[in-house]
């Protein structure tokens, strides 16, 4: 009885665990249909996920700045005509100080000697030069001053300018039409000459010849022009009205007067790379440019001697000396360009035809006409050297912008050498030699 009865009780329990058991199992089933659509739906919402990302990969980043093309296009020959106007401004007034010496020293000061008045344009012409490795190290250490080391510069020279007007004394002069006109246009001058290495790369030679041919035209146009104001109006009204000329040709030019990069991406913390100073070459190149401008000077300072010495007026010595200023513009930018393509032949044309044009035009002449035609020639051959500086350091030493420029300042500064030994060595004239 016992057992039956445990039977029986056993049987509903048995039952009700098997009922149990196959509940269980059709929730696994469930589970696992579950689970496996859960896995499909986030396998379907992955797969857009991942091709929606491809194209964010590929495309560019929301800070990428596209820049201007380099050797051409609007902002870099905007760049050019702004600098040609700045080369011309700044480099023609202290060029043109022969027409203030001769006014100071028959007008202002008559009793003040010539040699101590002359010591102003020596300043002007000299703190130019002689500043520029300085100006353009530190310009392109910190290059996120540069334009307001421009404005900077801009306002110097206007108030040198402005303030020489009401000197009293030769020192007032040096102060004022000197050092301070000659430190402003150095920090206006270098700052911007800089740009040329970011705007242009293929064209380089052609674009500082184009530059560089304001000081060409500048010294054509400015001592008319700076003359005919002085006979006119005198030194005062002269001067601040070369103030105002000055800011008015010079603050329109400030917008174009920018880089092509923008300044964090220019950042440049190294110092001047003195490897490229231990370059042979370059050297070569330097002494070579310091002898060529030894010799390019002597005409310009004794072509007015020359022509009183052959029985002309000085007005023909003075034309000489201007015809040899405008015919550097064209040549500027002829062996800009032509050192572009050829450094080579573009030193030989310059070095051969400048020397030729002395020996045959200039030292066989006894008239107007060959004098004249020697202006012409010597002033396009000789005077277009300078254009081919930028080329000389990348044939011979780095073609890094920043430190191109940084080795233009001592080709500057060979010129000044040049112009202070041609301005002193008396080997053109000599009485009685000619």
């Amino acid at each position: 009885m016992s057992t039956s009865t445990t039977d029986i009780e056993l049987a509903p329990m048995s039952q009700d665990r098997k009922v149990e058991d196959q509940r269980s199992l059709e929730f696994d089933k469930i589970s696992t249909r579950n689970s496996a659509t859960d896995v499909q739906v986030r396998t379907a919402t992955a797969q857009p996920t991942l091709s929606s990302s491809i194209p964010s990969l590929l495309a560019e980043p929301e800070n990428v700045v596209a820049l201007p093309p380099m050797d051409g296009g609007f902002h870099a020959y905007a760049w050019l005509a702004s600098a040609f106007w700045v080369e011309l401004i700044v480099w023609s007034f202290p060029f043109s100080y022969g027409v203030y010496l001769n006014y100071y020293t028959t007008h202002i000061f008559p009793d003040v000697s010539t040699n101590t008045l002359a010591v102003v344009g020596s300043i002007s012409t000299g703190l130019l030069y002689l500043s520029a490795p300085f100006v353009l190290y530190l310009v392109n250490r910190f290059p996120g001053y540069k334009r307001m080391t421009m404005v900077l510069g801009m306002l110097l020279c206007a108030t040198g300018l402005l303030a020489a007007a009401f000197a009293t004394k030769p020192w007032h002069l040096m102060l004022t039409q000197g050092a301070i006109y000659s430190l402003g246009g150095s920090l206006l001058y270098f700052p911007n000459m800089t740009y040329c290495f970011e705007w242009f790369s293929e064209k380089r030679g052609l674009a500082n010849g184009v530059m560089f041919s304001g000081t060409g035209i500048g010294g054509v146009v400015v001592p008319f022009l700076t003359q005919a104001l002085l006979d006119r109006y005198g030194h005062k009204t002269t001067l601040i009205a070369s103030a105002i000329a000055f800011l008015s040709i010079i603050a329109p030019c400030f917008p174009y007067c920018k880089g092509r990069l923008p300044v964090a991406q220019a950042v440049n913390t190294r110092s001047l790379d003195t490897q490229a100073l231990y370059n042979v070459v370059l050297w070569v190149f330097l002494i070579s440019s310091l002898l060529q401008g030894f010799g390019s000077f002597i005409p310009t300072l004794y072509l007015p001697t020359f022509a009183s010495d052959i029985q002309m007026s000085s007005a023909t010595g003075t034309l000489a000396v201007a015809l040899v200023n405008g015919a550097s513009a064209p040549g500027q930018v002829f062996f800009g360009w032509l050192s572009d393509r050829n450094l080579t032949r573009s030193i030989l044309i310059s070095s051969l035809c400048s020397s030729l044009s002395v020996f045959l035009l200039w030292g066989l002449t006894g008239g107007l006409g060959p004098l004249l035609a020697f202006s012409c020639v010597y002033g396009f051959m000789a005077l277009g050297w300078t254009a081919m500086w930028p080329r000389c350091i990348s044939a011979s030493a780095v073609d890094d912008p920043t430190q191109t420029s940084n080795l233009m300042g001592f080709f500057m500064v060979g010129e000044q050498i040049s112009m202070s030994l041609a301005s002193t060595s008396g080997l053109v004239h000599s009485e009685n030699t000619l």
